[in-house]
């Protein structure tokens, strides 16, 4: 899955999201916010509301990844515990 960008010389860029979120980081970093901008208004509703799902999505899914590697980690750590416990009543 790719995207197409507005280069600041107004050409094309294809690329995928990791080089579509650091486009629009210097864009934005560089205080162009003109690419915002589009003359008909509800795609800019658009452009903005899909910029808003996006982050929000993302915040979850961050969410839920720190939450299934504390998990892990937990686990991990009983799964020593109760390997140690073993081996002292093999003993």
């Amino acid at each position: 899955m790719g995207f197409i960008m507005s280069t600041p010389d107004g050409g094309l860029k294809v690329s995928g999201i990791k080089d579509a979120i650091q486009f629009l980081t210097s864009r934005f970093e560089n205080g162009d916010l003109e690419m915002l901008i589009v003359k008909d208004d509800t795609a800019s509703k658009n452009c903005l509301s899909a910029l808003d799902n996006f982050i929000k999505v993302y915040q979850s899914k961050k969410s839920d990844c720190e939450i299934a590697i504390k998990s892990a980690i937990e686990n991990e750590k009983n799964e020593q515990i109760a390997r140690q416990e073993r081996m002292k009543k093999a003993s």
